[in-house]
């Protein structure tokens, strides 16, 4: 049987990460155009700005193109760090590092606590334990565009099998 990662965590990062059997599913909840919502408590150096914050909640430039709107807010400062809750919507490659390092606050730590419904709860670094039947529900019923598969193909669209 295989495990799907659903939304990898870069080597610096910890959190949650799902494993699910499920390749269709997996598929869904880690397609870009599916927008599923993930939240992370980030450590930040320093005490960022209102405006600061506002500017990263409306997006940013990043390679060339705005990232899409993010709910962040200050959950509470500790010395000279800030911890912030991020969420969002879309993930590109060290998105949040990005963003924060571009805004003038780079991110001494990054966890990872909820993709969808799931959340991370207690569980210590290293654990682990099964999603339980509600959690995979939802999943399940989470928005979902038509499967790429399963659209006809425009004109010149490759299938997967020809990608290479």
């Amino acid at each position: 049987m295989s495990c799907y990662p659903v939304r990898q965590l870069d080597t610096r990062s910890e959190g949650l990460i799902l494993l699910i059997n499920d390749g269709e599913l997996a598929h869904r909840l880690t397609h870009p155009r599916n927008e599923h919502p993930k939240v992370y408590h980030v450590l930040v150096e320093g005490r960022p700005e209102a405006e600061t914050l506002e500017r990263w909640r409306r997006g940013i430039f990043l390679d060339g193109r705005r990232t899409r709107p993010a709910k962040v807010r200050v959950i509470r400062y500790e010395g000279a760090h800030t911890w912030l809750e991020v969420e969002m919507r879309e993930g590109k490659k060290r998105q949040i590092r990005r963003i924060a390092a571009r805004l003038g606050h780079p991110v001494r730590r990054l966890i990872r606590i909820r993709i969808g419904p799931v959340t991370l709860g207690r569980l210590k670094p290293g654990q682990w334990r099964p999603l339980t039947e509600q959690e995979l529900r939802q999943l399940r019923s989470l928005k979902a565009e038509e499967s790429p598969r399963s659209r006809p193909r425009r004109a010149g669209q490759r299938s997967a099998a020809q990608k290479g």
